[in-house]
């Protein structure tokens, strides 16, 4: 038992479909003479709409293509804070690098985290204009973050080759 309203929908459906296939079972010749005769209904207000909507796509696609050429690079300090994160430095540790970075005018402070040389004497550079009991808290944080970073080892390297 179906409902009333399958049996009209698949009659309905079926009447439309003609015995070659088609859905429309109307000359395309009276379509034709049809839309000449009265006319289309768009209205210059239509067309401008359209005109509009294509402008403000191809204007999306080209400020789009212009924006994925420029290849910008992002600034030295979010380059640091990002790769300094991701060794595992903290924040305050993050700030005294970038504090020894712009007092010694280094480029930027990723240098120190590339040798331990590097940092240990940079810091010491940095602890001998500060005040002493300053100076100290800054050089042992210093000396932590460069066992983070290399490991203990690193010291141990640089006693045995002689450098300071």
């Amino acid at each position: 038992m179906t409902s009333p309203l399958f049996d009209t929908l698949l009659l309905s459906w079926d009447q439309l479909i003609t015995a070659d296939g088609r859905l429309f079972k109307g000359d395309p010749g009276e379509v034709g003479l049809h839309a000449i005769n009265h006319g289309s209904n768009l209205h210059f207000e239509d067309i401008m709409v359209i005109f509009g909507v294509l402008l403000v796509l191809l204007s999306g696609l080209s400020l789009l293509n212009w924006l994925r050429q420029q290849r910008l690079r992002p600034h030295k300090l979010v380059v640091f804070n990002r790769i300094a994160r991701e060794a595992g430095l903290n924040w305050g540790d993050r700030l005294l690098l970038w504090r020894i970075g712009q007092n010694l005018d280094l480029p930027t402070p990723l240098t120190l985290m590339l040798c331990p040389g590097t940092l240990g004497t940079c810091s010491r550079q940095f602890t001998h204009q500060q005040h002493r009991g300053r100076a100290a808290l800054n050089l042992a944080r210093a000396a932590s973050i460069r066992r983070h970073l290399f490991g203990p080892d690193a010291e141990e390297i640089q006693d045995r080759n002689g450098i300071q």
